[in-house]
């Protein structure tokens, strides 16, 4: 690219870069997040693609465009940080994309996005020199801009001194001066705090526009250099899945007597609810290695140590592992219809069923005889895909109006008490559940506290919906007419 080209791009991407860094201290800086972050978010992504239209210039860069904008809406209705982390993964895969024009994997992917991460802060120093080459060649005074700068402190100060004196001789303009919050003016220009704020924003802005990170070597998955043939053959490997194929028999017979027939006789000590309420984790953490030994056994690196029998018996394995995630599943869900709903019992749910998705995707690799490279790609675009579903579910919500529903106080019997302080802590989210709650108790300590947890609520609502900047149409949604 000649100079003469390079200069009009500069410019362009360094107003918008100042820009945006006002739109960032106008909406954040000393604020709360609210639909201003969707705002914001969509003001980037457009941005970007206004400044660098060969982004999108790919039916892949194209399908994640649509996804970021999407994105910026699912924030303007409910801003959170899962939401925000992959707003800010699908715009580095964005930039990444364009950059790399071959086809690349998720590792690659990965390693290219850190690279960018690094250059984020150090991105505007190397382009400094560039920036002033293009602001001089705008023809200003000879000595450059720090001279132009010296140049205007005459007319300024004069100009500001007119002011002071016209302001002394007319009143209108004395009491128009006189209503400018110059405390505010004065906060914005002499706050270490707000200038930090500034150069922060400006710093990762500018990186977006502009990346020049270089790219990540590929690299392969293959596990032929770890060297298994030491002490795996061929044989020890079928005794291996027939000995690993027993022992998950046992675990599973145990699981279907006891979990999901319910008509096996526990020993003394032992009782259903002790049974259902241990062990869903470490079954978790057994399935995962017993999809790692797989992946090591089965690597096409490793193809001597195949063979029919291990084949079936590693598709015999695989299947109890998948049995046993699901019985995990549902151990948690029984947890959760004795002790309530959590976000974090959510989160293993959805974690357990990819986990399960994880083993099954692992057969098809061994049967289509794929790559390890290809499973990682499949399990991120599946991980990524379920991730992204996730932003537009309200989870609070889901959860408070389970919890209220299956209180003891309501009249189920396999229910706990409601815990008020988890609803309080979920925040506006459980302001319809409460209402219900309330309305379907009666007169009592439990009433009052659960009235006083939603006015509580309700008053914290009422001050976001106040304030444009805090406001979501979520929010707006839960506001009693």
């Amino acid at each position: 690219m000649r100079a003469a080209d390079l200069r009009p791009t500069i410019a362009a991407k360094l107003g918008a870069c100042l820009a945006l860094t006002g739109f960032a201290d106008w909406f954040f800086y000393g604020h709360g997040t609210g639909w201003t972050a969707g705002l914001f978010a969509f003001l980037l992504v457009s941005t970007l693609c206004l400044l660098q239209p060969a982004l999108v210039r790919h039916k892949p860069a194209q399908v994640i465009a649509t996804a970021l904008i999407a994105l910026s809406v699912a924030m303007m209705n409910a801003p959170a940080p899962l939401t925000l982390w992959l707003f800010a993964g699908g715009l580095a895969t964005l930039l990444v994309l364009h950059k790399r024009d071959t086809a690349m994997n998720a590792v690659l992917l990965g390693k290219d996005m850190l690279r960018l991460a690094l250059r984020t802060l150090s991105q505007w120093r190397r382009d400094a020199k560039r920036s002033e080459k293009a602001i001089l060649r705008l023809k200003l005074p000879r000595g450059g801009i720090r001279q132009s700068m010296v140049f205007a402190v005459f007319p300024v100060t004069l100009a500001g001194v007119f002011i002071y004196l016209f302001s002394e001789a007319n009143p209108v303009l004395a009491q128009a001066l006189a209503k400018l919050d110059w405390g505010y003016w004065t906060e914005i220009f002499l706050s270490p705090a707000r200038w930090l704020f500034w150069a922060g924003s400006a710093a990762v802005i500018w990186a977006l526009l502009r990346p020049r990170f270089a790219l990540s070597k590929p690299v392969t998955m293959s596990l032929a250099g770890i060297g298994t043939g030491a002490w795996v053959s061929r044989r020890s490997l079928v005794f291996s899945l027939v000995l690993f194929n027993i022992i998950f028999a046992i675990q599973n017979g145990f699981d279907l007597a006891f979990l999901w027939t319910g008509q096996g006789n526990f020993p003394a000590g032992v009782d259903y609810a002790d049974y259902v309420h241990a062990g869903a984790y470490p079954l978790i953490v057994t399935a995962l290695l017993a999809g790692g030994y797989v992946l090591l056994t089965f690597d096409n690196a490793q193809a001597a140590l195949r063979s029919n029998a291990a084949t079936a018996l590693v598709t015999v394995w695989v299947l109890q592992n998948v049995f046993l995630v699901v019985s995990s599943i549902d151990r948690t869900l029984n947890y959760i219809e004795s002790y309530s709903l959590t976000y974090l019992r959510v989160a293993a749910l959805i974690w357990m069923a990819l986990v399960a998705v994880g083993l099954l995707l692992i057969l098809a690799r061994i049967y289509l005889n794929r790559s390890n490279m290809w499973l990682i790609n499949v399990n991120a675009l599946v991980l990524t895909g379920v991730l992204y579903a996730c932003c537009f579910m309200n989870f609070g919500g889901m959860i408070a109006q389970y919890n209220v529903h299956h209180a003891r106080e309501i009249g189920d019997p396999k229910g706990v008490a409601l815990d008020l302080a988890y609803l309080k802590r979920i925040g506006p989210d459980s302001i319809p559940a409460l209402r219900w709650y309330v309305s379907e108790l009666k007169e009592g300590w439990n009433r009052q506290y659960a009235g006083m947890v939603l006015k509580e609520l309700e008053d914290g609502l009422a001050r976001d919906t106040a304030d444009w900047r805090l406001w979501t149409w979520r929010k707006e949604q839960l506001v009693e007419k």
